[in-house]
């Protein structure tokens, strides 16, 4: 309460009016106007509704959180026993790859021997055909092998690349030349195009996987083209990637297995009468080594046309 400066008399009076006020009148005041009134809850079948409700969300909370859990300790399981499986093969097939190439290289030098007459000159014609196919059969069974490991070392992460600056026409040019003898054995033309404005154009990559990939592409267009056939490589620039195109006129790949060959061990065509047998696992190489640079590969094919492969890696 408060009273104007100017009227000391209303104030001194209203000051004993207060003092005037017993503690009961007091406190009949205060809860006349400070108390409040809480009024019950009447509807409880409305409240035992809601807990209800409430105590379903909160089961289905945890029943969801418990199977989360259990399918996370399940995936977790299953990557242990994958990760473990894959060790152990990587462990099989270093240990099985020393044991098979020992006796292979023993039996490729051995042959290579006796064909060159270093323990004596061998005059059948016959005998001489034998050493060969156990050369050549030999020679088969280490490029499976080979090619079965390098396929095992990229799914397993253990592939290392060695990145450095190098010129990509020559490289290219290498690898052409490397692949000219066994074209001329079937009369094959092999002929390489760059088209780059500048021919010393550098790129960095790991030089040791672009050629493998070129040498698995080259060697299958060469290899599924007949005798007196055409097998045509070019390079050229197209926005930031740098494309290598390797064309050939052989048998070619039906539609229904383009997707196919680029998985392991499946073969450009079922039951084509090949003079030499091939694994199934070059392009599948080809595909995951390109994946490891970043590159990409784009395959076309008609049946007795030919085959278009094209490689893309970042300028």
């Amino acid at each position: 309460m408060a009273v104007r400066k100017d009227l000391p008399l209303l104030a001194s009076a209203i000051q004993k009016a207060m003092q005037s006020v017993t503690a009961r009148e007091k406190t009949e005041i205060t809860r006349k106007w400070l108390g409040r009134n809480f009024e019950s809850f009447e509807n409880s079948t409305l409240l035992i509704r809601a807990m209800i409700i409430c105590f379903i969300i909160l089961s289905l909370i945890l029943i969801w959180n418990y199977s989360l859990r259990r399918e996370v300790n399940q995936r977790k399981k299953a990557e242990a026993e994958a990760d473990a499986a894959n060790i152990a093969k990587s462990k099989f097939l270093a240990n099985m790859s020393h044991e098979l190439r020992t006796p292979l290289n023993a039996i490729i030098g051995f042959s290579d021997a006796m064909l060159v007459g270093i323990a004596g000159e061998i005059k059948e014609q016959k005998q001489k055909d034998y050493l060969n196919d156990i050369r050549s059969s030999g020679e088969h069974l280490s490029t499976v092998i080979n090619d079965i490991l390098d396929l095992s070392k990229i799914e397993a992460g253990k592939w290392r690349l060695n990145i450095t600056e190098f010129v990509l026409n020559n490289s290219i040019n290498e690898t052409i030349n490397m692949m000219m003898p066994l074209a001329d054995q079937k009369n094959i033309s092999l002929k390489y195009q760059c088209e780059f404005e500048n021919a010393d154009l550098k790129v960095k990559s790991d030089i040791h996987v672009l050629k493998r990939i070129l040498i698995n592409i080259l060697s299958n267009a060469i290899k599924f083209t007949e005798n007196n056939g055409n097998v045509y490589c070019r390079a050229y620039l197209k926005g930031n990637s740098i494309n290598i195109e390797i064309i050939d006129d052989g048998i070619g790949i039906p539609s229904s297995r383009l997707d196919k060959v680029l998985h392991p061990f499946e073969q450009v065509q079922e039951g084509y009468d090949l003079n030499e047998e091939g694994t199934g696992l070059g392009l599948a190489i080809v595909n995951e080594l390109l994946n490891l640079i970043d590159g990409a590969l784009i395959l076309e094919s008609e049946v007795s046309k030919g085959t278009k492969v094209t490689i893309t890696i970042p300028k």
